[in-house]
């Protein structure tokens, strides 16, 4: 996995060597006062570089493959990514990434989505909202060293992934919420989600009706690692934290919990 890592890094080194690179800064200084704008001007390949600052849009991939980060990209320093914030203003997703090739997104705090409208029957009669961080469908996308909190939808709070396939590295998810289901991620029948296993993602203290914190509706087993989950033995409580809908198995190893149980009387 590291071999991985690395080769994608120097990887995505050499791709924004090669391409464009499109700065965005709020106070004039780079080419692009928002970072939809330096999408719209981009093409496949490009890279888009976003300087600290609160940035109140929700921005849209336009189907393009993209690498969006902040300085956290390019200097590797996580302080970027409380400094560079993605505030969603409209009813929608903060970050749309649909009919993506290759779409990555690094360094960012993602905050105040409300989810993307989506028919998962496909008569257009039972329309929800998922994804309030990120959607993404029909993609294949990466999503390194990202906040995404504070977001709410019907399905998939934080981050839902429909028929499409993506890699997860050291994100936190956390207080986002569903009214239905998968407070923190919602994996799609026809997706596939890698979590690293060595920069870990923490998923925790997310709420929905049921699958709090990542709901699996994959047809195959699952084995996911992560850093930090809500409560020790999360698997014990059934569908409440983890579960695959579909029956298969979801093995969970984890490193800390955000919350301490303690037995005590209940009144």
């Amino acid at each position: 996995m590291k071999k991985l890592i690395i080769f994608f890094l120097f990887s995505l080194y050499l791709m924004i060597l090669s391409a464009t690179l499109h700065k965005v800064a709020l106070d004039g200084s780079q080419n692009f006062l928002s970072v939809q704008s330096a999408i719209n001007n981009a093409v496949d390949g490009d890279s888009i570089l976003v300087y600290p600052g609160i940035y109140n849009e929700n921005i849209s991939y336009l189907g393009k493959s993209l690498q969006i980060g902040s300085l956290t990209m390019t200097t590797g320093d996580t302080c970027y990514v409380a400094t560079t914030i993605l505030n969603g203003v409209a009813d929608e997703t903060v970050v749309l990434i649909e009919n993506c090739a290759n779409a990555g997104i690094y360094g960012f705090t993602i905050q105040n989505g409300n989810g993307r409208a989506y028919d998962p029957i496909g008569e257009g009669l039972n329309l929800v909202k998922s994804g309030g961080g990120i959607y993404a469908e029909s993609s294949t996308l990466s999503v390194f060293q990202c906040l995404i909190w504070k977001n709410n939808a019907s399905e998939g709070g934080g981050l839902a992934i429909i028929n499409s396939i993506a890699f997860l590295s050291g994100n936190i998810i956390t207080a986002n919420s569903a009214f239905l289901s998968s407070g923190g991620i919602g994996i799609g029948r026809y997706s596939q989600c890698d979590f690293d296993e060595d920069n870990k993602n923490s998923v925790y203290l997310n709420t929905a009706f049921v699958m709090n914190d990542i709901g699996f509706f994959v047809p195959y087993d699952v084995s996911i690692s992560l850093k930090k989950v809500t409560v020790s033995n999360p698997m014990q409580y059934n569908d409440f934290y983890f579960f695959n809908d579909y029956g298969y198995n979801l093995s969970l190893s984890y490193e800390e919990t955000a919350l301490t149980e303690i037995n005590a009387d209940l009144y």
